[in-house]
């Protein structure tokens, strides 16, 4: 049995990727094996702290040939991808909110990781830091 594969693809400047660390931080501690898709350089950063395993900055055909049927994506676009269609588990959400709200606090609705943020250290919540 593997560990469950997380396919977490999200573009975006510095600013956009590091809001997703809390998330990403949260499915490490689920025991996701988590594969980062977008801007390659900056999930490094997350996968030199063990929240993501592998990054890439794109879908290469090499990558999702080797992905299991069982696979699990989370993609922040606007755009369906038709090469996935052979994959069960595919969840589109929009890249940003359609209401104003704190960009970590979106991913944690969006992904039903809100209340899981008591397994971290510390609280990214918005209310949390006034």
């Amino acid at each position: 049995m593997h560990k469950q594969i997380l396919v977490f693809y999200r573009r975006g400047a510095l600013g956009d990727t590091l809001f997703t660390f809390p998330a990403l931080e949260i499915l490490k501690k689920k025991d996701f094996y988590i594969i980062a898709i977008g801007n390659s350089e900056y999930f490094t950063l997350a996968k030199l702290v063990n929240w993501i395993d592998e990054t890439y900055s794109d879908f290469y055909p090499h990558f999702i040939k080797k992905l299991p049927p069982d696979t699990t994506f989370y993609l922040f676009t606007r755009a369906e991808l038709p090469f996935l269609k052979s994959f069960t588990n595919v969840f589109y959400f929009p890249p940003f909110p359609e209401k104003r709200m704190w960009m970590v606090d979106y991913y944690l609705k969006v992904l039903n990781l809100k209340d899981h943020h008591k397994i971290l250290d510390r609280s990214y919540s918005a209310s949390a830091h006034p």
